[in-house]
């Protein structure tokens, strides 16, 4: 599991360029959107 959420969590990062800090938030991050829990 923990390679899921590093890989979801590394492919939002790179596209919110704008929002560094989403990308560095696991919680607030966009991996609920990509990768539905």
């Amino acid at each position: 599991m923990q390679t899921n959420d590093i890989a979801a969590f590394r492919v939002p990062r790179q596209s919110t360029s704008s929002k560094p800090h989403i990308g560095e938030c696991p919680v607030h991050s966009p991996i609920q959107t990509f990768v539905p829990i």
